[in-house]
């Protein structure tokens, strides 16, 4: 669902939360470091960016979803129907719409941030300050007829990462790098930074080697899975290092492969190609390395297993916890 947002502008908790950050700035002891997290709870669906925002989108021609040749799958009306769906075909214009609110949101919130470097460079902290943009996850706004997140697709977990070092480091920095990184490389890099040791329970690396040039020896893929998505059988594990992608379905056993470099949309599963056989048994043993040490039985130290019980952690027993 998608509209312009009905109140004020300055009512809207995006400008709220980067209004608390500038207070925040505004406020602090200067004598001590510090750090901020700002979460922008924006764009998530609904999609509500003031009218303004909404407005310059919903005039332009924006990108249709991809399709894959697979995605037939999640094609279902009575699944689309439902205003939480996670999957099905929406009309043309629900489609658009929900893309132009998507796109104005994330416009509206690059607006809010210039407002919080702005109060950086106003006390001239912004020399000494390391600043990091990231998201938890993307939307798949329609892509494969899938919407919101819980998938291993690019639209959901393709993110971006900005790293900007404080100038007061004198390292050199490189304006791009394609190494596969994840937020768990986040906090150590936060850490390298401030000159604070890294404790041996992190599991991610600083990512001040890639931003200086200086990562040569980086991880040859990333790690993801989702074991409590919208459906069982979309529960997923899966590997990518950029150019490649394999993604297993451990209730079904299901596999598939993308090649990110040709094909970044993943519109073509090339897991039952004979010529790319080599490649998925390649991806399917990294899998199993992957997983081996976690001895939750997704393998047997050989091959992946097949799930048939109920999950190791269920929804309701999450919910539990939380009450």
């Amino acid at each position: 669902m998608s509209r312009p947002y009905p109140l004020a502008e300055h009512l809207h908790p995006t400008n709220w939360t980067a209004g608390q950050a500038v207070q925040f700035l505004q406020r602090r002891d200067p004598t001590t470091p510090f750090f901020l997290m700002v979460s922008f709870t924006q764009p998530h669906s609904p999609y509500v960016p003031p009218p303004w925002y909404f407005d310059l989108y919903a005039e332009r021609s924006l990108p249709e979803p991809v399709v894959g040749d697979w995605a037939g799958v999640h094609e279902f009306a009575e699944d689309a129907a439902d205003p939480n769906a996670w999957r099905g075909r929406r009309s043309v214009v629900e489609t658009q719409r929900a893309r132009a609110g998507y796109y104005g949101s994330i416009h509206h919130i690059d607006h809010q941030i210039g407002r919080i470097t702005a109060e950086l460079r106003r006390q001239r902290l912004d020399d000494n300050t390391l600043v990091i943009f990231t998201s938890d996850h993307g939307d798949m706004l329609g892509d494969h007829y899938l919407w919101r997140k819980n998938h291993g697709y690019e639209g959901s977990v393709h993110i971006p990462l900005v790293v900007r070092l404080p100038r007061s480091l004198g390292s050199p920095r490189v304006a791009h790098d394609d190494s596969p990184v994840c937020l768990q490389d986040v906090a150590p890099a936060i850490l390298d930074v401030a000159g604070v040791p890294i404790p041996d329970s992190v599991d991610g690396r600083s990512l001040r080697p890639l931003a200086t040039g200086e990562g040569a020896d980086w991880r040859p893929y990333v790690h993801g899975e989702y074991g409590l998505g919208r459906s069982p059988e979309q529960e997923m594990q899966y590997l990518s290092d950029g150019d490649w992608k394999y993604i297993w379905f451990p209730r079904t056993g299901a596999e598939q492969l993308f090649h990110l470099a040709e094909d970044p949309g993943e519109t073509r599963d090339l897991a039952g190609d004979r010529g790319h056989a080599e490649v998925l048994g390649q991806w399917r043993a990294a899998l199993v390395r992957t997983l081996e040490p976690r001895r939750a039985g997704l393998t047997d130290g050989a091959e992946l297993v097949v799930q048939t019980g109920p999950p190791l952690v269920s929804p309701y027993a999450m919910d539990r916890r939380l009450d």
